[in-house]
């Protein structure tokens, strides 16, 4: 990982050759010299794996001719020196680097404005929306009035109803949580 961030690129053909890397050795054995080239190509084979199941996916699910505005490559490997120019290459649509500076508002604002932390605040606004039309929905719906106790039910000892299930905070918010990731389109 170390190496990809400190010296990769996604494309092998413009990675210089004459510089080399020393690998630290693994178990006992001996550091290994390998040009930036060489790394450059073995990254490259295993980006070219990731987009070619990325873009068999979009194929599958029907949305390849629906990304008329190209792709968003987001997160720490966004970063990988021309990753942009093999997307490009690859799939024939446009590419860009996506950061979340969109709907930030804070001072702090350069700290978190990275594309590492696109995906994440992406699903946090995503959450957000989701849980703000929530409570909208249930806001619209009626509450049926809650009855008093009297003095006779006070006398008696109430117990759980066996068929009702007792549902927890906690439990309340990992079903609206795992309502984020649920895929209604798809099938599986």
């Amino acid at each position: 990982e170390l190496l990809k961030i400190q010296f990769g690129s996604a494309l092998g053909d413009l990675a210089p050759e004459e510089k080399v890397v020393t690998i630290p050795g693994i178990s006992g054995r001996d550091p290994k010299e390998i040009s930036f080239k060489s790394l450059a190509y073995i990254i490259q084979s295993r980006m070219e794996e990731i987009l070619d199941a990325v873009t068999f996916e979009i194929e599958n699910f029907g949305s390849l001719d629906k990304l008329g505005a190209g792709i968003v490559l987001t997160g720490g490997g966004a970063m990988l020196k021309h990753l942009p120019q093999l997307v490009r290459f690859k799939t024939g649509l446009d590419v860009r680097i996506g950061i979340p500076n969109e709907h930030l508002a804070s001072e702090t604002k350069e700290d978190i404005n990275q594309t590492m932390y696109a995906t994440s605040i992406g699903l946090l606004l995503k959450g957000y929306e989701y849980l703000k039309a929530h409570k909208e929905d249930e806001a619209k719906k009626e509450v049926p009035p809650v009855e008093e106790p009297t003095p006779e039910d006070e006398n008696e000892t109430s117990e759980v109803e066996p068929d009702r299930p007792q549902v927890g905070f906690l439990d309340n918010w990992k079903k609206k949580i795992n309502h984020l990731f649920e895929e209604d389109d798809s099938k599986m």
